[in-house]
């Protein structure tokens, strides 16, 4: 009974901070409404798969940028449904970004789970870079304007866990 007796002094005690420091920042509400204006260009034809790595860790999509390009001003894309802005993904380096910062068409952010969230986390199947205009300055390097750039999509060791129905418990048991 204290032991949840403490998380339930904390959350009344700090209001609604808990939520932005467990599940990261989420997008004020022009830029979800911005977002959400934004529709899936399933028309865009699809360019050149990109050497980007995305792994989704908790509430975190973290890309790996493995290529010898930068890429900046981008629409990403998750699942075909909820649309996020990246500013600037560098050489060689992670670029983090926080799933509930990523919209659908009704305003709603991914959803992430987690320990004073209820709903259910979604999987990150597929992750895509999509630029509507080639940026000024551009070369032959940047993302082809008007088409979807795939990523290869990993889960770290506790989201397949997760996935696939086994817990860390579970396996030290056996």
């Amino acid at each position: 009974m204290k032991r949840l007796l403490l998380p339930v002094l904390i959350l009344s005690l700090t209001g609604c901070a808990i939520p932005a420091f467990f599940f990261g920042p989420t997008a004020d509400s022009e830029m979800s409404e911005d977002l959400s204006l934004v529709v899936y260009p399933k028309e865009a034809a699809l360019g050149d798969d990109l050497d980007i790595i995305a792994l989704k860790r908790g509430n975190k999509l973290t890309l790996i940028n493995r290529t010898p390009r930068e890429y900046h001003d981008l629409q990403i894309w998750l699942n075909q449904q909820y649309v996020g802005k990246v500013d600037h993904i560098p050489i060689g380096t992670e670029t983090v970004i926080y799933l509930n910062a990523c919209i659908n068409e009704f305003g709603e952010p991914f959803p992430v789970g987690g320990l004073l969230n209820a709903e259910k986390s979604y999987p990150v199947v597929l992750v895509e870079l999509f630029t509507s205009e080639t940026p000024e300055g551009a070369n032959q390097l940047s993302l082809a304007a008007g088409k979807r750039h795939r990523m290869t999509v990993r889960m770290d060791e506790d989201s397949s866990r997760e996935a696939s129905g086994r817990s860390t418990e579970g396996d030290i048991a056996r």
